[in-house]
């Protein structure tokens, strides 16, 4: 049995491991690959004309960029106005001399969105190397967004996971192929996608019977998407602001080689559903409002939802869904999914739903609004199914504020978390034969 740990300590200590890193550890000079990243980082913070074009009143130059290597690499601080003690000042050589900091990649979590307190986009060598602008104005306008709309600093997928229905998903495929098809489509038909793929969507979110997912939904694209598009725009848009020197620099990353117009993914599995696709379909979503309402963005305002200034747009002109559906054999194709689902659900969310999906009497203990809680429980006995889903298959034991406390014996048990699996926010058991609640030490009649 592994020991008790409280509830609230184990953000604190995560934290201070992540940034803690030891004075002492040895930071080798900036090689020529190092240097050529900062300078191309620092020419990218220059172009705030490019970044008040893609998006209004949005300037680059705010951003704080932590470019990180995995692997037992570095992490490379430009314009962080506060770097961690663990950091070391450095400057590029030659005549371009620019600051920046630099410490062991162990030294700190990457991707947590911020560093010593300050939001700071995370840019990933790898991808960084490949497409430098993209990369960077994607990132640092995720970062715009999380501070201008701070609900979407914590995407919280729905309690009970989301809503992976064989109905649900051939709805999305028919969508994305409408919305694909409406950015590719001419003029003439522009309209006709469009309405088209609106009527798919507002139908398949009135289904989700859910208004938890749709929220899901819409803050994801909203950031993913939107942030992707902007990365995308990027590209396409700079070398109309580029001097001579900043165009050498970036020569790599001009035009669009991450350029996304369809919606569609290949092969695609469950986190594509859930997740994943709305990276792209935001992108693409944006793409069609710069051909259908061109204006968008300067009326849409930061917070806006993309699909939101659609449905406006288009509200009154929509067809029915079931007039377009039999147009993409919807039914059949619902009949085929049921089997696709279950095969690609890994050994842990069988359980999970077998668990809350129930027929019979479940136990719900909810300690979101509890002051803290302490978790035991065995880690040989765990069975994770995704970041915010974990199933204890024997064991649990909780004791919460105010001497609450929860035994759970030999019984498999849906557990929801936060940031790790000490964090439990909902637990949902499927109740035995027999059981007995205890308040205050007396026996509840339920």
């Amino acid at each position: 049995m592994a020991g008790t740990f409280p509830k609230r300590s184990i953000f604190i200590c995560a934290t201070v491991v992540a940034l803690a890193a030891s004075p002492a550890a040895a930071v080798e000079p900036p090689d020529e690959a190092v240097e050529g990243a900062i300078l191309r980082l620092s020419a990218i913070r220059e172009l705030d004309g490019l970044s008040r074009e893609l998006w209004p009143g949005w300037k680059i130059s705010e951003t704080a960029f932590a470019l990180y290597e995995g692997g037992g690499g570095f992490c490379f601080l430009v314009n962080h106005p506060d770097p961690p003690s663990a950091f070391e000042k450095r400057r590029t050589s030659g005549r371009s001399r620019k600051t920046f900091h630099a410490v062991s990649a162990a030294a700190f979590a990457p991707g947590s969105g911020t560093l010593n307190g300050v939001a700071t986009a995370f840019l990933s060598w790898d991808r960084f190397d490949r497409e430098a602008l993209g990369t960077a104005f994607e990132q640092a306008f995720r970062v715009h967004l999380t501070q201008e709309c701070p609900d979407l600093l914590r995407i919280a997928p729905p309690i009970d996971g989301y809503p992976l229905t064989a109905e649900n998903l051939v709805l999305s495929d028919i969508e994305c192929q409408l919305l694909s098809r409406a950015s590719l489509a001419p003029d003439d038909s522009l309209g006709r996608w469009t309405r088209e793929f609106v009527a798919v969507r507002t139908y398949r979110r009135l289904r989700l019977g859910s208004p938890a997912a749709e929220a899901y939904e819409r803050r994801l694209e909203r950031l993913a998407g939107v942030s992707s598009y902007v990365g995308q725009r990027a590209g396409r848009r700079a070398p109309g602001h580029l001097d001579g020197k900043a165009e050498a620099l970036l020569a790599g990353s001009l035009g669009s080689p991450i350029d996304t117009v369809v919606c569609l993914g290949e092969p695609r599995d469950l986190d594509w559903y859930r997740r994943d696709r709305y990276r792209t379909s935001g992108a693409v979503l944006c793409r069609l409002l710069d051909r259908f309402h061109p204006a968008w963005r300067d009326e849409a305002g930061h917070c806006s939802d993309p699909y939101e200034v659609l449905w406006q747009l288009t509200r009154t002109e929509l067809p029915k869904a079931f007039q377009v559906l039999p147009n993409y054999d919807f039914r059949a194709r619902v009949e085929e999914r049921g089997d696709y689902i279950e095969s690609l659900k890994s050994e842990g969310e069988r359980m999970f739903d077998a668990i809350v999906g129930s027929e019979g009497e479940k136990l719900v203990v909810n300690t979101g609004l509890l002051a803290s809680s302490s978790v035991s429980y065995d880690p040989d006995n765990i069975e994770y199914v995704d970041d915010s889903r974990i199933v204890h298959r024997r064991v649990v034991k909780m004791e919460f504020s105010g001497g609450t406390r929860v035994h759970v014996l030999g019984v498999p048990t849906a557990a929801n978390i936060g940031a790790d699996e000490f964090d439990i926010e909902q637990l949902t058991i499927a109740a035995p034969a027999q059981y007995e609640v205890r308040v205050g030490g007396e026996l509840i009649d339920l």
